[in-house]
Parts: C-alpha cells; sequence; structure tokens
C-alpha cells in the first residue's frame, strides 16, 4: 500500500509513495556502481573517469526506471490494458483514413494490450518530451539502454531471456534499434549497467517491505 500515490490515514507522517521509491534507488544505485566501478579500476578495465561515468550513468538510470508507471502502479497497468482489450475496436473504427501511413494496426494495439510501465518510460524519454528537439530527453545511449530492465521490443519473444515483460513498445522499435547499434548490445541482451538499476531497485523493494512490517506491527 505505502508504494501506491494513494495516501491514506496513517498514525505518522512516514509515507513512502513513488518518488521516495525512486530517491532511495538513486542512492542505493549511486552506492553499488561506485563499488564496482572501484572493483573494475583496481582490477585495471576501468580508468577513474570510467568510475565516474559509470556511477552517474546508473544513478540517472534509477532515477528514469519509474517514470512511466501509471497512477496506481501495476493496477493502473492492469486498468489499461483490460479498458483496450474490451474497447479498441470501437475507438478505431472509423479512423482508419486518419492513421498515418504505414500504420500498423495490430502491432500498435499489441502496445495497448501488453501496456506497462517500463516501456511507456523509454517513451517519455525518448519521445514525448519534445519542447526542445525530436530527441526529447536527450539522454545518452548508456543512460537509456541501463534503464531497460526487459530489452523485449514489441512483444514478447517465446525464446526471450527476460519473458516477465515487455521493454520497448513497437513505436519505439526504429528508435531502440539504433540505440542499442550504437551501444554494440545485441537484440533481447539486456545492457550490462542495466543489472545494477534492476539491483537497487530489488534492494529498495525488500527493504522496505521490512520497513512496512515493523510499522505495522507485523515484525517485532
Amino acid at each position: 500500500m505505502q508504494k501506491a500515490q494513494v495516501y491514506f490515514l496513517e498514525s505518522n507522517t512516514s509515507v513512502r509513495n513513488r518518488l521516495t521509491h525512486t530517491i532511495e534507488v538513486a542512492d542505493i544505485g549511486r552506492t553499488l556502481s561506485r563499488q564496482v566501478g572501484k572493483q573494475l579500476q583496481s582490477m585495471g578495465p576501468a580508468s577513474e573517469e570510467d568510475v565516474e561515468c559509470i556511477q552517474a550513468i546508473v544513478e540517472s538510470a534509477c532515477l528514469l526506471h519509474d517514470i512511466g508507471n501509471p497512477p496506481f502502479g501495476h493496477f493502473g497497468e492492469e486498468a489499461i490494458k483490460a479498458w483496450f482489450r474490451k474497447n479498441s475496436a470501437k475507438v478505431l473504427n472509423g479512423v482508419e483514413d486518419e492513421l498515418p501511413l504505414g500504420f500498423d494496426q495490430t502491432r500498435r494495439l499489441s502496445d495497448f494490450f501488453l501496456f506497462d510501465g517500463n516501456p511507456q518510460g523509454f517513451r517519455i524519454a525518448t519521445r514525448l518530451h519534445c519542447d526542445i528537439d525530436q530527441f526529447s530527453l536527450n539522454l545518452t545511449c548508456s543512460t537509456l539502454l541501463a534503464s531497460v530492465k526487459y530489452p523485449n521490443c514489441g512483444e514478447i519473444p517465446s525464446n526471450s531471456h527476460f519473458p516477465k515483460k515487455l521493454g520497448i513498445f513497437s513505436s519505439e522499435r526504429e528508435v531502440y534499434d539504433d540505440v542499442i547499434g550504437i551501444a554494440g548490445v545485441k537484440p533481447g541482451h539486456r545492457y550490462f549497467l542495466a543489472y545494477l538499476m534492476e539491483l537497487s531497485d530489488d534492494i529498495c523493494y525488500c527493504l522496505s517491505d521490512i520497513a512496512d512490517s515493523f510499522e505495522k506491527g507485523v515484525t517485532d
């Protein structure tokens, strides 16, 4: 409950929400990535500058990792998917002439049928913040890829190494292909710094569950 964006009556003023969680994840990510970077430096592959870059990339990816989550979190995702499964035919009926050339209705609808906060975050970072130019937040390829937990683009292949969720909408397929091409990442493979971002997220969720158990009196 305390991880949702819904505030409820509590006996104290300590409420965990999506923003506080994001800050916690960024803090853990900064610490972990610095330790990993220093270890790589001691072994030879990384320089002092590389350590600073790794830390900045992972911290930025941690700050970015939940930006696409809808209100009510996973319940919101399920509501969006259910609504489009029920109403997509009615919504699209009669607007075919208004759709852009080359629009693949089936492929784009799958983005809504499989809607998830992770690919929505990538979409926001690369498409939707377009006040300055067409590159949205103008993030580096490393930062974008470090924020991608599930390297599944448009669909979840049966042989995917990460079969849990969609990671990139089909609408951002070209952007994602360009980014992994520049970074030299194979399709379907996770960028190495994304593991540190996900680990930071998992650690924060585990610790917050423990903290909640003490607060609720479940654990003495």
